[in-house]
């Protein structure tokens, strides 16, 4: 008896000691801690918490004074703002919905639209914005948030005979009073036959994306209709937005506008053109540059890109460079996907170029081109990787460099010396550039990586130096824009780059200087 009391009291140790199976039904179920953010005072942390696969949670926790937490289902993408009073986020459809509507094959316009949450730090309450298509706070202004709602879907347009309905409906409805009385017919029946459906009726055209501007302290919010790319300037003082053209009005025309919040006041800098890009503003705030293609005749085959400059008190952008101009490559115009920045002082304006596209022969159908993948054993990757990196390839382009004082373009990069990192915020003699181009990137299949050449280019001039062939590491400029420190991870030691001169300043160090416990075979 006491031996099946005492089995009696061990079968439940028994049960909680059994662990669970692992197989692969228990990997959407692991989780991830994503991104981090922390606020400017240091006061709270914003994470998410995501499966593999499934809908995450967002967290927002205080660090300091009193204990707060708070959990926002399908958030992500936070971003606080610069005095660390609010967050905003944005909240993603139930992941059964949208995996749903990939199974069913929904258009785009049909698919769970993402929402935009914001919450006052140390506040439950959240506002909650549907549609959203992105937001953004200034980087170092406070008290304005800009987000953008994308447009809604086209609908179908009241049928043409609702119109005639509408201005003859008093007469309609007492005629077929009429006719119902005669005939003996039910009045409703009658009047709902009299009415025709049009079976064909046209689509409703949306208003486009519109932008909405907040004041975060007041909750107050002005709106932009048929908006494209935005940004403000780094202290919020400052929203420049692309107006597209009404295209219920063929005298309209897109319109690139800057306005100022604090004033409440807008200045149109550009009228006229088609696609506008990467708004960049430079640290006062006082220029703005941006590329743009403005063909006229919208059915161009081919058609460029050209980088314009707006000057604050100006009466309008003006271009600076295009296809065209001394400096740039033959055979090369201003691309669209290249990053435009300015220099810490404002003077120079960096930018991207890339070889022309030959146009595309609009004389052939889509369905009867014959598309082919050849694949080398000399190519510089393996063909999934090629595939992979085809986006990056075509949307690859070079740094150059425009001099406003002094009007002049200078090319820095190219196909073959790809990489380049301005040196003093942009403002320096020379830049960094390094290149793994030629046959060494075959070996990085087995390698994991490749060995660079590294070159100094002369700003100005656009001359070439060569500080190191075949170099395993990554170098980096000094801050003050005057030496190249680099590591050399075949050799084991440090060198500094000095006017031309590379010296071994760690040759004379008695300890390793490597990670003796990291044995790999390279």
């Amino acid at each position: 008896m006491k031996r099946i009391i005492l089995l009696f009291f061990l079968l439940p140790l028994i049960g909680i000691a059994q662990k669970k199976p692992l197989d692969h039904s228990v990997y959407d179920g692991w989780q991830t801690v994503g991104p981090r953010v922390l606020s400017n005072d240091g006061k709270w942390v914003v994470y998410t918490v995501t499966p593999q696969e499934g809908d995450g949670t967002l967290y927002i926790e205080s660090l300091q004074g009193p204990k707060f937490k708070m959990e926002i289902d399908r958030a992500q993408n936070a971003s606080i703002s610069e005095d660390s009073r609010f967050v905003v986020f944005r909240i993603k459809p139930f992941f059964k919905d949208t995996r749903e509507a990939q199974i069913k094959k929904k258009k785009p316009e049909d698919m769970p639209k993402d929402s935009m949450g914001l919450v006052e730090l140390g506040k439950t309450d959240i506002l909650k914005v549907a549609g959203i298509k992105s937001f953004r706070f200034p980087e170092k202004g406070a008290g304005w948030l800009a987000y953008q709602l994308a447009a809604k879907p086209a609908k179908p347009a009241a049928p043409a005979s609702s119109k005639v309905v509408d201005s003859l409906k008093h007469r309609i409805d007492s005629l077929t009073k009429l006719l119902s009385q005669l005939r003996g017919e039910p009045v409703a029946d009658a009047i709902a036959a009299s009415i025709r459906k049009d079976t064909a009726a046209p689509e409703v055209k949306p208003d486009g994306d519109q932008l909405v501007l907040r004041t975060l302290a007041t909750g107050k919010e002005i709106t932009f209709n048929n908006t494209g790319d935005y940004s403000f300037d780094e202290s919020g003082k400052r929203l420049v937005m692309h107006q597209k053209k009404n295209a219920k009005d063929s005298a309209s025309q897109d319109l690139i506008v800057i306005y100022y919040p604090e004033k409440g006041q807008s200045v149109t800098i550009m009228k006229g053109g088609n696609v506008f890009k990467n708004f960049t503003f430079n640290e006062n705030g006082d220029k703005l540059a941006f590329v743009a293609e403005r063909e006229k005749d919208k059915k161009a085959v081919q058609k460029f890109y050209d980088l314009y400059l707006y000057s604050e008190g100006a009466d309008s952008a003006l271009q600076i460079v295009n296809k065209d101009t001394r400096g740039m490559p033959s055979g090369s115009s201003v691309s669209e996907n290249g990053n435009l920045r300015f220099s810490k002082s404002g003077k120079r304006l960096m930018f991207g170029t890339a070889p022309i596209r030959p146009p595309k022969d609009t004389t052939l159908i889509e369905m009867d081109l014959v598309k082919l993948d050849i694949w080398n054993y000399k190519d510089d990757y393996l063909q999934p990787q090629q595939l992979k990196r085809l986006t990056i390839d075509q949307r690859a382009n070079y740094m150059a460099v425009y001099d406003l004082e002094k009007g002049t373009m200078q090319q820095i990069g190219s196909p073959g010396l790809p990489s380049v990192q301005p040196v003093l915020e942009g403002d320096g003699n020379w830049f960094l550039a390094t290149t793994d181009t030629g046959s060494r990137r075959i070996a990085s299949q087995w390698l994991g990586k490749t060995p660079r050449d590294i070159y100094v280019v002369d700003v100005n001039t656009g001359k070439q130096t060569l500080v190191k062939k075949n170099f395993n590491g990554f170098p980096s400029a000094s801050p003050g824009g005057k030496y190249i420190q680099m590591y050399d991870a075949t050799a084991k030691n440090y060198f500094v780059w000095d006017n031309g001169v590379l010296r071994n300043i760690s040759q004379r160090v008695p300890v390793p200087l490597f990670d003796e416990l990291n044995d790999v075979p390279d």
